[in-house]
């Protein structure tokens, strides 16, 4: 859901060619933002991560 509202926001504001600082820096923070959102949920999914099996040898 999180991801979704920044996805908005970023088009919303990326599509804005003001020539304010807000209005032109603010696509980069929201990217910035959702990354640094996502980097937890990152770090918490990687502790349930396996090694992948082994593929077997191809014909």
């Amino acid at each position: 859901m999180l991801s979704l509202v920044f996805s908005i926001l970023f088009i919303w504001y990326s599509r804005d060619t003001s020539r304010t600082s807000w209005g032109y820096w603010a696509p980069f923070l929201l990217a910035a933002a959702a990354l640094l959102c996502g980097l937890p949920v990152y770090r918490a999914q990687r502790r349930h991560m396996v090694p992948p099996t082994e593929v077997p040898p191809w014909r």
